[in-house]
């Protein structure tokens, strides 16, 4: 990971600890990153500074959590629409303890899903959504604590879930995009 995400991940995680939440910086960009592909992306900043609320529930949102916020959201909004091929992920440094990484990509899969459900209801779309979701819902039941045993094959594990996590976003769309186009088509 880059140093300029790792940096971005401490400052982020700092505001949100400065101002009261227990939400993680993964956790936060997650549920954009859900919102964002489930039809998020077309409200206005009050109606997502709105919906963040309801995942921050504690603490205050401050004037400068809420730039950090926009500029989260303005950043995911590039990557979904510029032909990017892979997401970047706020995620701990690989110096980090890998039980805090495995945690970090835990809560990135639930505030997926929450972002996705506050836009979606994930029983109406399509099998391959459903098998995407389905996956995700799986990532966030994993466990944490590693062996040291295990400590080399997990750290290979923990980089194909991360390397899942950054194509997620795009499948998804790419998805329901082709679902959305297809239907406009039958009508």
């Amino acid at each position: 990971m880059s140093q300029l995400f790792s940096s971005a991940y401490l400052g982020l995680t700092k505001l949100l600890n400065d101002a009261g939440h227990f939400i993680s910086p993964a956790e936060l960009q997650g549920c954009l990153w859900g919102r964002m592909v489930a039809g998020g992306c077309n409200t206005k900043f009050e109606q997502l500074m709105a919906d963040v609320s309801i995942i921050l529930d504690e603490g205050e949102i401050t004037s400068v959590l809420r730039q950090a916020i926009n500029g989260l959201q303005e950043m995911i909004s590039k990557e979904l629409t510029d032909g990017s091929v892979v997401v970047t992920l706020l995620l701990p440094d690989d110096e980090t303890a890998l039980a805090k990484r495995l945690q970090a990509i835990v809560e990135w899969g639930q505030g997926f899903l929450v972002g996705f459900g506050m836009v979606k209801i994930a029983q109406q779309e399509s099998a391959e959504v459903l098998e995407i979701l389905q996956d995700l819902v799986s990532i966030t039941q994993l466990g944490c604590n590693i062996d040291k045993a295990d400590e080399a094959r997990s750290e290979g594990d923990y980089v194909e879930l991360v390397e899942f996590l950054r194509l997620v976003p795009l499948l998804i769309n790419v998805e329901l995009n082709a679902s959305a186009n297809s239907n406009h088509l039958i009508h």
